[in-house]
């Protein structure tokens, strides 16, 4: 974009500060989604927001036609089985009081069973120290869960490799523990 409109001074004269409302009005017209930049330039006055609209706008929408159908979800949600069953089988043989919950393509387990369904029992049912030393122990093998709980999203390149190495790798870090 500063390539095809320039880099922008703001209104104090800084260059690099946030976008004027000029500037923005140049990017909404060049990548207008649906001719609402001359109905709504007038009320522009933060400029990086609605700059900012407009891309997330357009990479929704490329989102939605490109990369989320129908194939791709049906897809991450086969995947997501695979996931959730490999966790469960880990959780039967090591007989983990814990639960796998699966809803679409995003698979969680807790350290419960059955599964907290409030937020109370969910607070309850943390155990920090184990799940840094999961998060920890994943990651250090290449394995990476979303940081604040144990959670994968499978995404439409998501393989059934990559769910195998996570099972592998969580059976073994569970092993471990037993080891201890």
């Amino acid at each position: 974009m500063a390539r095809r409109f320039g880099l922008p001074h703001s209104r104090e004269g800084n260059v690099g500060a946030p976008c004027d409302v000029r500037l923005t009005s140049r990017v909404a017209e060049y990548n207008d989604l649906d001719g609402l930049a001359p109905r709504w330039r007038p009320h522009w006055t933060v400029a990086p927001v609605w700059t900012w609209w407009t891309l997330s706008s357009a990479a929704a929408r490329a989102t939605l036609t490109e990369v989320l159908t129908a194939e791709a979800f049906a897809g991450m949600v086969a995947v997501a089985d695979r996931f959730a069953a490999g966790v469960r089988s880990i959780v039967d043989s090591h007989r983990l009081p814990w639960s796998v919950s699966r809803l679409g393509a995003r698979v969680e387990y807790r350290f419960a069973d059955p599964a907290p369904r409030t937020g109370g029992e969910a607070a309850a049912a943390a155990d920090p120290e184990l799940e840094d030393y999961l998060h920890v122990y994943l990651a250090n093998r290449g394995v990476l869960l979303t940081p604040f709980h144990n959670m994968s999203l499978m995404s439409p390149a998501t393989t059934d490799g990559d769910v195998d190495r996570h099972r592998v790798v969580l059976d073994a870090a569970v092993a471990e523990l037993g080891d201890r």
